[in-house]
């Protein structure tokens, strides 16, 4: 849902994000039983900003988004996540973000939320507590659930198994529901970056977050998904209302992946050429606003995925376009085409052919409408220095959506890998959920192995736990999943994926 605020707190959320990554686990809340008096209405849009600039802009973006392809980095870091070699301190920060700030600060909302009765914000915060729970374990498998927030009393917090956490993660999100059809005795407003505290489209979010994870799961209960769908929950029913925060082109307030390429100095990153030659083999209209032209006038261009080929000064390779690269570029955490892709899957597994085509042709054109309203229409700038390239991004229209599906490769044919490979390229402004979904179906199954990788060869499918982990909760993390080895612990399975 596209809700525009020129919003003081975001630049104070990301200050905050900056200083947690600094800091390790232990010492971010010092004296938790004399927390800061902050209101519910100060806290929300902190913890929604915070969690919009790990979502779109922190690892948890761009490391998946080396694993599937979407990027290709060509220095520094992000040559390194495109070889697969992933360094046990690279998750540090948004490990530590999400625990010691997204979901401290949640905790700390509920409490005060639930003191006042102000049950659409305990709603809300359970929404969202459940979303960074889901991120943390989908990435890693294991993690500290039970304990992870009792800092007061637990300093080296246990290992939960994700089997033990996923039931967990859908019954907070049936709390959430229930408490969002309370009577509250503070509502949100503007202070809610997300949908301006509709408590129905909170629902509506709820119920969507609840069909990706029982999805999710496919392999370990296959008859959840279609279960629950068949309750006819609501769901996110047009692009309107997704569940988004909307950055605007304001210092200090652009779009964390805007942030990350064009404000950073780093310049480290590119987009993959396995990518871009996918895309064109399609004719898909999207390719002008998912690639920035290369900075000398050379057109778009793909990188080779592991290639140590240095282009710092941008005239190689085509950098993250417009679609989520824009300083005021949407992160999304829940788009109506995913919905509609996840329909698509849930259906065409439980043998309805019907509602599956119908879905999967809904979510191709969702998805294509979404791309056209965020970047269709605008100057097509130079990202970095914001200077004009003098024409407009393309619109996409009815007629050619209607064109792009008609194509026999787009055209749905009956098979999870249709669905799959037009999901996966919606998912370029999600990476990490094409990661999860290729984990989950092996699809798309063409993906080209980087000549050079770190992995023997083997697409990675699980995070390593990060260094500051080893170092201050060892203990816990041997006596659960165990010390994480380089490059080994990247190739075993998440609970879900086995």
């Amino acid at each position: 849902m596209k809700i525009l605020f020129k919003y003081k707190l975001l630049f104070i959320a990301l200050l905050l994000t900056a200083t947690a990554c600094e800091d390790n686990f232990l010492e971010i809340n010092k004296d938790p039983n004399n927390p800061t008096d902050v209101p519910i209405s100060v806290l929300l849009p902190a913890i929604e900003a915070r969690l919009a600039y790990s979502y779109g802009g922190s690892e948890y973006a761009t490391q998946p988004a080396h694993f599937v392809h979407y990027y290709a980095g060509h220095r520094n870091q992000h040559l390194r996540f495109d070889q697969w070699d992933i360094q046990l301190p690279d998750n540090n920060n948004y490990w530590n973000t999400i625990y010691a700030g997204v979901l401290q600060d949640i905790q700390e909302m509920e409490t005060r939320a639930i003191e006042s009765e102000s049950f659409t914000y305990v709603g809300i915060g359970k929404v969202l507590r459940a979303l960074s729970f889901a991120m943390l374990t989908d990435g890693f498998g294991d993690i500290p659930f039970e304990e992870a927030l009792k800092v007061s009393e637990v300093i080296t917090p246990a290992y939960d198994t994700q089997e033990s956490i996923y039931p967990k993660l859908i019954a907070i999100l049936d709390d959430a529901i229930i408490d969002l059809g309370k009577p509250s005795a503070k509502v949100p407003g503007s202070d809610d970056y997300i949908y301006g505290g509709s408590a129905t489209l909170w629902v509506k979010f709820a119920n969507s977050l609840k069909l990706r994870l029982l999805n999710r799961i496919s392999k370990q209960d296959a008859s959840a998904a279609i279960n629950f769908l068949n309750t006819n929950p609501s769901l996110i029913a047009n692009n309107g209302e997704g569940a988004e925060v909307q950055f605007i082109a304001s210092a200090t307030q652009e779009n964390p992946m805007y942030q990350l390429d064009n404000l950073s100095g780093f310049q480290d990153n590119a987009l993959s050429a396995q990518f871009l030659d996918r895309l064109t083999n399609l004719n898909d209209p999207r390719i002008p606003h998912f690639f920035e032209p290369v900075t000398n006038g050379g057109g778009i261009a793909g990188k080779v995925s592991g290639l140590d080929d240095d282009d710092s000064g941008r005239g190689k390779y085509s950098r993250i376009g417009a679609a989520f690269a824009a300083a005021d570029a949407p992160v999304p955490f829940m788009t109506f085409s995913e919905v509609q892709f996840l329909v698509a899957e849930i259906q065409f597994r439980a043998g309805n052919a019907g509602a599956a085509q119908a879905a999967y042709e809904a979510a191709v054109a969702a998805d294509l409408e979404r791309v056209s309203s965020v970047a269709g229409g605008k100057k097509e700038i130079n990202l970095l220095t914001a200077s004009d390239r003098g024409d407009d991004l393309p619109t996409i229209s009815s007629t050619e959506i209607a064109d792009y599906l008609a194509q026999s490769t787009v055209a749905y044919n009956g098979t999870l890998a249709r669905i799959m490979e037009q999901k996966y390229i919606s998912n370029f402004v999600n990476p990490a959920e094409g990661w999860y979904d290729w984990r989950r179906t092996g699809f798309p199954a063409d993906f080209a192995t980087p000549s050079t990788n770190f992995t023997v060869g083997v697409r990675p499918r699980k995070l390593p736990y990060p260094q500051n982990e080893i170092n201050f909760n060892s203990g816990s993390l041997s006596a659960g999943p165990g010390l994480p080895v380089k490059d080994v612990t990247l190739l075993n399975r998440v609970w879900w994926d086995q």
